[in-house]
């Protein structure tokens, strides 16, 4: 796979992300090695020339006004890396380290950055040998790019320049591979970083061996190079890029569970009209009634138009002609959720493929200084994308629990017994299923609060309005995998409906319910209910209903 800086899709993060190291063979594209070359020499010639110019020769941030001489640029960036490796919490899932770093990889080579090749190509080696940094998940703020995150990443590939220091870092690593380090050589060894090395399987070490076992050299950072390896937003990127592959996952089984919920509840198929549909004008809505109606097919619970207009017997037992909200709505309210995810996916498709470090090279210009200090690292686009995917999918969430808890109520249900309990009384049926939803979609309202509505200064008030994207991503992360297990508690309640009801429902319900005969429990006495949510939470993460 040629990483080029402008071709980069979803798909293909989560490809390389998930799949086994080395699987598909990456390089960069020679035109990009071009870009990157003549951006370089850019730097090279300012450093020589003594031109004052941000993070190259200056200090960050609030230190921006602090010039640093020619003989300490080097150390300048290993500084940067050293202190800005902040990181707290558990750790980042390999995978979405591994999306973080080709993500980068991809703006690397724009060749807006000004760094040598060889940054490039030991990122490049990292993937395709199985070198994962380990990266706390918290501490970045969204602005300035991930800079905790991301120096945690840049730690595990680089040493220090100064050459006293490179004798001790090779020392403790002989001790290391020997097993003699003492207490606190073992401390020092854990602050140059730590990181999974493939071998059959993720396996955690210090930075420094999983590179010597890869045989990758680490490198010494020349001018601007730290600040281009932790100034961006690939931390962020990756973390939403595995929340929308989640959101696509979550959003499908959903349309499935309200089909199975549909025909439960014996709705009415007329709420799902084409033409009705097309009178509003709005493309989600249309393609969620259109799949609705698809997945009705062959059902003979349902009630088609036709039906209720020629039938008094339908509008006696019922007592009206249309259902509730939570029913009769369902392309009006998944339809925004639809075009609210198509968005998030539009704004990340050209985040991974944008420059999002700072100051950034621009060889054509025509100014003496061609490096440019702008915001490119700030990630409002990103923390608005997940905030706007949170509100969106907290209503898929709460129309679902709707519906379970109108499936439950024999007083709603059309027919079914309270509960859906084989002996109501003695037995509680999924009385209690319902209770979880509420709580998960309860969960979802203080998770949906945006994160981005929320700022706090960094760095003595030089950067006074931050996005906080990142926090918004990890909470739509959790709130997705809520939204999946209230969609399990659907799969679960209408299943048993379904069951209850004898009567044949269409054929991709059909089909449902011969998936959820291996997960569940067919036998209808009361039983634990815990596993059977989870199982079927974790085929709607699969993507099983897809």
């Amino acid at each position: 796979m040629e990483i080029d800086g402008q071709s980069l899709s979803i798909d293909d993060v989560l490809k390389i992300a998930r799949e086994k190291p080395g699987t598909t063979e990456l390089r960069v594209s020679p035109e990009s090695l071009k870009r990157v070359l003549r951006s370089r020499r850019i730097v090279e010639e300012s450093v020589k020339n003594g031109r004052i110019i941000y993070g190259i020769t200056t200090g960050f941030g609030a230190n921006a006004e602090k010039t640093i001489p020619v003989h300490e640029v080097r150390l300048l960036q290993r500084y940067l890396i050293l202190s800005h490796s902040a990181g707290v919490g558990e750790p980042a899932p390999p995978e979405v380290v591994r999306a973080a770093m080709l993500i980068r990889l991809n703006s690397l080579a724009k060749g807006f950055s000004g760094v040598r090749p060889l940054i490039l190509e030991t990122i490049v080696k990292m993937l395709d040998r199985g070198v994962t940094p380990v990266v706390p998940l918290k501490g970045s703020v969204g602005a300035s790019g991930d800079l905790a995150p991301l120096s945690h990443i840049a730690l595990t590939f680089t040493k220090d320049p100064r050459p006293e220091v490179q004798r001790r870092e090779k020392e403790l690593l002989e001790k290391l591979k020997e097993s003699r380090l003492s207490e606190s050589e073992r401390h020092e060894v854990l602050r140059l970083g730590e990181a999974y090395y493939w071998q059959n399987g993720w396996i955690r070490m210090p930075a420094i061996l999983a590179m010597e076992k890869a045989g990758i050299e680490r490198i010494t950072l020349e001018a601007k190079e730290g600040l281009a390896l932790n100034n961006g937003t690939a931390f962020t990127s990756a973390l939403a890029i595995f929340a929308i592959d989640l959101a696509r996952k979550v959003f499908d089984a959903a349309i499935k569970s309200a089909v199975m919920s549909i025909e439960s509840i014996r709705g009415f198929e007329s709420a799902f009209n084409p033409d009705v549909m097309r009178l509003r004008g709005h493309r989600g809505q249309v393609i969620v009634a259109e799949k609705i109606k698809k997945f009705l097919e062959e059902s003979r619970l349902v009630f088609s138009e036709r039906e209720v207009q020629s039938s008094s017997n339908v509008r006696r037992e019922f007592g009206h002609v249309q259902d509730a909200y939570s029913i009769r709505c369902i392309p009006q309210v998944y339809g925004p959720v639809l075009e609210t995810l198509e968005l998030a996916e539009r704004w990340l498709n050209e985040e991974i493929n944008g420059v999002t470090d700072n100051p950034v090279i621009l060889p054509d210009a025509d100014y003496p200084n061609r490096a440019f200090s702008a915001g490119n690292f700030h990630a409002e686009y990103l923390g608005l994308a997940m905030d706007y995917l949170k509100i969106a999918f907290t209503e898929i969430g709460n129309m679902a629990e709707r519906r379970i808890f109108r499936l439950l109520d024999k007083r709603l249900n059309r027919g079914l017994p309270m509960f859906l309990a084989q002996e109501p009384g003695l037995m509680n049926g999924l009385m209690l299923a319902q209770y979880t939803a509420a709580s998960l979609a309860s969960e979802n309202k203080i998770l949906a609060h945006p994160a981005t509505a929320d700022t706090i200064p960094t760095s003595a008030n030089r950067e006074d309005h931050v996005s906080m994207a990142p926090n918004a991503a990890l909470k739509a992360i959790e709130l997705l995998k809520n939204v999946a297990r209230i969609i399990a508690i659907e799969f679960l309640v209408s299943y048993r409906a379904l069951k209850m009801r004898k009567i044949q429902p269409g054929r991709v319900a059909g089909r449902i319910l011969k998936l959820l005969d291996t997960v569940t429990d067919q036998n209808f006495e009361d039983h634990v209910l815990s596993h059977e949510i989870e199982r079927i939470a974790e085929l709607i993460e699969k993507g099983t209903f897809l």
